[in-house]
């Protein structure tokens, strides 16, 4: 009974039955059966006590790179937001400036014509140009079907960059010569509650334009295609003379 305290401190500094010197084994085979069970006992619980200290160091780990990850991605919204912030201080945006820059290099008449449609739209060309860029590329309006710089030259040569203006004996209302029935198309394709009258507010008539534009994209899968079933009402226009024409205007606009 004496020697029990060796062995137990035995079973701490080697924490194993399975290690032992052989005085030490010597002592554990002479301990009782009872004896025997407590230290097998006392080792399980050792053993489990390990095992849940390791998984439980394991899953704070993957919880600390969970976190770690998530600063990250908050790092790189706030990033995002300051980038944001900086563009409304600066007035416009790097895709704006980068569409300006393009739309003065193709020393067309959309380019030399372009403050009249800033004058319609009550805008800077900064501001313009951030408008119509987003108009372009969000996807509540045309979803990147056209570029900024094609727009322009289409609306320039729908109307001259003027809001009110009338045509086609009085079918043909705004920016973007809307017919009714192509007000009546927007609506039923999206959902929209357009007007007649909404052709001559310069916004609403280009956000009709690039909805119609997305449209007829979907349905000819090209700029020529969307351009020419724009002016000619269907999926076919690239194949008639008129619709031709029509994107040789356009693209004339900007030089092309």
């Amino acid at each position: 009974e004496n020697k029990m305290p060796k062995i137990k401190q035995t079973l701490k500094s080697q924490l194993t039955l399975r290690i032992y010197n052989q005085e030490d084994k010597d002592i554990l085979d002479k301990a009782s059966e009872k004896t025997k069970e407590a230290l097998e006992n006392y080792q399980q619980a050792r053993d489990n006590f390990e095992t849940v200290k390791n998984e439980r160091l394991e899953a704070t780990q993957n919880d600390v790179e969970e976190a770690q990850n998530d600063v990250e991605e908050i790092n790189a919204q706030i990033t995002e937001l300051k980038n944001k912030e900086l563009e409304k201080e600066n007035g416009y945006n790097s895709g704006a400036q980068e569409f300006l820059s393009e739309l003065e290099a193709t020393g067309g008449d959309a380019w030399n014509d372009f403050d009249k449609l800033c004058s319609t739209l009550g805008m800077s060309r900064e501001e313009t140009a951030e408008y119509l860029t987003n108009l372009c590329e969000s996807d509540e309006w045309a979803a990147g079907c056209i570029d900024p710089v094609t727009l322009c030259a289409q609306i320039r040569q729908e109307s001259g960059y003027v809001a009110d203006i009338v045509g086609d004996n009085g079918l043909a209302v705004g920016l973007g010569q809307f017919h009714e029935c192509a007000v009546q198309e927007v609506n039923n394709q999206y959902g929209t509650n357009y007007t007649s009258s909404d052709r001559s507010d310069p916004y609403k008539a280009l956000e009709m334009m690039a909805l119609l534009l997305k449209y007829d994209y979907s349905k000819t899968g090209t700029t020529e295609g969307m351009l020419a079933m724009y002016n000619q009402g269907n999926a076919n226009g690239i194949n008639t003379t008129g619709g031709q024409n029509y994107v040789n205007a356009v693209m004339a606009r900007i030089n092309h």
